[in-house]
Order: C-alpha cells, then structure tokens, then sequence
C-alpha cells in the first residue's frame, strides 16, 4: 500500500510540475522573444510532447538491442533451467 501512495505521490508532483515548467517557458517565451502567449504554449508544449516521446522511443530501442526485454529474460531463464535438468 505504500508503495502505492508514493507512485501516486510522484504522478502528482511530475503533474503538476510539468504544467509549472511549461507556463514558465511559454512565459519567458511569450515576454522576451515576443510571441503570442497561445502560441508560445503550442510551441512549448509540442517540444515537450517530442522530447518525451523521443526519449521513450531511445530507451525501448535501448533495452531492445542490449536484451534487457521482459520476454528474453525469461527466455533465457527458462533456457538456463532446461539446461541444468
């Protein structure tokens, strides 16, 4: 149960801090360089949509190449346990 309130816990602070961090740069953005505040939002929020799909995509490539996939874990498990018998 514990465990359970802490990953609820963080869900929330990543929420709730991505939201600060994406009206803080659409701020600065919208203020300094001179853009619309609504589009300074798209933009923000489309490099922030990019970059965590991208970053999720790297590391499922990652884990693909090196192994490190549920499925070919248990695969060699169970190969390894074949071989001992």
């Amino acid at each position: 149960m514990r465990y359970l309130q802490l990953i609820q816990l963080v869900w929330v602070i990543s929420t709730f801090g991505g939201s600060i961090l994406k009206y803080l740069i659409s701020d600065f953005i919208s203020q300094f360089v001179g853009v619309d505040p609504l589009k300074a939002g798209n933009v923000v929020q489309l490099v922030m949509v990019l970059g965590l799909t991208l970053g999720w995509i790297s590391t499922y490539v990652f884990r693909v190449s090196t192994k490190e996939m549920t499925y070919a874990k248990q695969l060699q498990d169970y190969e390894n346990k074949v071989m001992q018998v």
